[in-house]
């Protein structure tokens, strides 16, 4: 969802300029300033905790990557050769823009998507961690805040003690 939205509002951003591209590069600025990981945390906290919802909060916290890439590689495919003898031929303006710039364009994009599904789980365990996933992805994070982590230093207290010393039967 964040490759095909990004993908989208970076070529329309590129291929129109202007004010558009001011506008939704400034947007995109705006995302990019906050760190993504507490980005998605506020779009779960307003959304609700869910699978989907935390999917969403991460394509949403993604899209200014992939804008970007997709403004950058549009911008230098506008200027190219073939683009410019098409437009000398009469072939209109969305035309060239579906069949020129975005077969050229979309490479980089899809290589920063392969490379985004690694950052894209690791977001997904983080949420999940905190306990903004679903009930049956809750990580250690919701676990310890309902107070389990003490059969954890229970256990290490036990791994810790020496045989013999019954220190252990003091935690149990």
């Amino acid at each position: 969802m964040a490759i095909l939205v990004g993908s989208i509002l970076g070529a329309v951003a590129g291929f129109v300029g202007g004010w558009v591209d001011n506008l939704i590069m400034r947007l995109m600025d705006i995302l990019l300033a906050f760190p993504g990981l507490l980005l998605a945390i506020a779009v779960v906290s307003i959304l609700g905790p869910g699978l989907m919802n935390m999917l969403y909060a991460i394509a949403f916290v993604s899209i200014p990557i992939y804008a970007r890439i997709m403004r950058a590689s549009v911008l230098s495919v506008k200027e190219a050769d073939f683009v410019m003898a098409a437009r000398a031929v009469g072939v209109s303006t969305l035309r060239i823009l579906w069949r020129e710039i975005l077969p050229n364009a979309i490479t980089p994009v899809l290589v920063s998507g392969t490379l985004g599904i690694a950052t894209a789980i690791l977001d997904a365990a983080g949420l999940s961690f905190l306990g903004w996933g679903t009930a049956a992805d809750a990580g250690v994070g919701i676990h310890a805040g309902r107070g389990a982590g003490f059969g954890l230093y229970r256990a290490a207290h036990c791994a810790l003690s020496r045989p013999g010393d019954h220190a252990e039967r003091a935690w149990l």
